[in-house]
Order: C-alpha cells, then structure tokens, then sequence
C-alpha cells in the first residue's frame, strides 16, 4: 500500500523494489490508495482521474519500478487490508495471505520473503520504525501547504499506537487480528 504523498512508503520504496528480484516466483505490486498527507500541490484525490494522475507520477517521477495498482475512490481495496497508509502483505498462489506487517518494515519483509522461499517457518516480527526525517521532509515539501501540519496533527497518534503500543503487542506475541476478509 502506499501513495505518493506518504513519507515512509516514499522512504522504503527503494528496498521493497529489490526483495526477492531475482526469483521468479515473486511478483511484486503497489496498491495506490488514499493520498496519506495531501497539501496544496497534491491534493486528495477528487477523482478517479487525480487518483490515477498521482499513480502515474509514482511511476515516472519517482521511478516506480513495481506493477503500480490504483484503488477505487471508495478505497474498497484498502479498507478490505485494514486501511493502513503503508501496509505490506505477501500473498501466495493460492491467494491466502502469509504474511503482513501493518507497517512497512524491509528487513522483516526480506526475512518474511526468505523464509517463505525457503520453506522456513515465518518468525518475523516486524516492528514499526521511523522513516529518515529528511525523505519525510522532502515528500511533504512535495505535497505542498497543508501536507506538514496534517502529518504533525497525526503524529502524537502514529506514535502512541505503533511505535508504543504496536511494538510492544509485537515484542510480546500478542498479534493484532486479521479481518476475515483477509485470511483463508
């Protein structure tokens, strides 16, 4: 999941574009979803049109190298994978998830990937980390006025419920539930 207005999609989409590169049986995609911080310049999407716009920029600007999938406006998609800005889900053949981190954590992705590969069992715990404040900084110059205040009124809440209480449920076994529109 991400958007171009997302400051740790933007600062972990290099790395996630590597895993799993040379192998065949990965197959990797970005699901477009709702602008996380939009500003003056990039605006929330009033349209299918403006949404798709947004996607195609993520690609020729920012040189997306991932198939790039653009959700409805309803954000049908989304909604279904719980409705995080940058969730990563690994889905297999059979279209069962059997893996998700609900933030982006490309070292745990990796390990994730390797282990499913492989035919290890999955002991990843993908903790939630900050993204580097200078690519945070830079994606919401970029969103333009309005983009900066609306990740600052979000902040005390993205930090309370992921990088406290999400970690800790984490480091103590105790896993958020999946929806059932997600499991197999």
């Amino acid at each position: 999941m991400g958007s171009i207005t997302c400051p740790l999609f933007q600062g972990r989409r290099r790395i996630m574009e590597s895993l799993g590169i040379d192998d065949p049986r990965v197959s990797k995609a970005v699901l477009y979803v709702r602008e996380a911080h939009p500003g003056a310049d990039i605006p929330q999407h009033r349209d299918f049109n403006a949404k798709r716009s947004c996607a195609r920029r993520l690609q020729e600007e920012d040189g997306e190298t991932r198939l790039v999938l653009v959700d409805d406006m309803e954000g049908t998609a989304h909604k279904a994978y719980g409705s995080m800005p940058n969730t990563v889900f690994i889905i297999n053949r059979g279209g069962c998830v059997v893996y998700r981190a609900q933030w982006n954590n490309a070292s745990a992705t990796n390990a994730a990937v390797d282990a499913i590969l492989n035919g290890r069992p999955l002991s990843t715990k993908s903790y939630f980390r900050p993204g580097p404040p200078s690519i945070s900084i830079r994606t919401l110059r970029r969103a333009g006025k309005g983009s900066a205040s609306d990740f600052l009124h979000s902040f005390p809440t993205l930090f309370w419920n992921n990088l406290i209480k999400r970690n800790l449920r984490i480091l103590f076994n105790r896993p958020a539930d999946l929806s059932k529109d997600i499991t197999c």
